[in-house]
């Protein structure tokens, strides 16, 4: 799910806007989630939020939107920054911050899908983490972007990544919580799986980077929505 957070005092504009992203997920089968915020400052206490994106009015009363951006980015690094404004002029500042891009109101669906597929393509490239895990040999550092699947065994996570498998004492469900926004979804109660790595299903099983994996019948139906829901995102390989 990408989150996205629209910082926005004009109501009118706020619920075009509001309708537009609806529309670009029914379109797109991607799933969003939208907070408004009609200030700049009630904004910023919720930045640790973990939005993936936010939409900045320039305008804004109180602290602008640019102050704001520039706080923002302090804090966080990777989200996208996109400022809405009436004047093209402040909004060229944006390298300041290093913006996205920028849209002038009132902006037609046809020109905000433009720029909100800019902003799910910067998104889908960041979409990774890095797990560090205790083994017998050390702490390990493991990138989402490798790692295909994990399978509990006892009390036992096994790490199967493209550079070999590596095995730590861990809880199905803190791991999951981790990787929670990088496409990892369970298929059984001991398989967390990257759908980055999924080549196929054929009833209750799913090939993994070339392993076959049991899925639960109660997590078949949850499962294979969240394949369908990945790969209509255009984010597989």
């Amino acid at each position: 799910m990408i989150k996205i957070a629209l910082v926005e005092d004009e109501k009118n504009w706020a619920e075009t806007f509001e309708a537009y992203v609806r529309r670009f997920s029914l379109e797109n089968k991607m799933a969003m989630k939208l907070e408004c915020f009609s200030d700049a400052r009630s904004f910023l206490e919720e930045s640790g939020s973990g939005f993936d994106a936010v939409f900045m009015d320039i305008g804004l009363p109180g602290v602008n939107g640019m102050d704001a951006a520039k706080k923002l980015r302090a804090k966080d690094k990777n989200i996208a920054i996109v400022f809405v404004t009436n004047m093209v002029q402040f909004a060229l500042n944006g390298y300041e911050v290093d913006a996205l891009d920028y849209i002038v109101k009132p902006v037609p669906y046809f020109a905000f899908s433009v720029k909100m597929r800019r902003v799910v393509e910067r998104i889908s490239s960041r979409k990774e983490t890095t797990l560090w895990i205790k083994t017998d040999s050390g702490m390990q550092g493991i990138s989402s972007a490798e790692l295909m699947y994990v399978e509990i065994i006892r009390h036992y996570a096994i790490y199967h990544t493209l550079q070999g498998n590596y095995k730590a004492r861990a809880v199905i469900k803190n791991i999951e919580a981790s990787l929670a926004d990088y496409d990892f979804v369970r298929c059984n109660h001991c398989y967390l799986v990257n759908l980055k790595y999924v080549k196929g299903i054929n009833g209750y099983t799913v090939n993994v980077g070339g392993e076959e994996l049991l899925i639960s019948h109660p997590r078949r139906k949850d499962f294979v929505r969240s394949l369908n829901d990945y790969l209509g995102r255009g984010s597989h390989v």
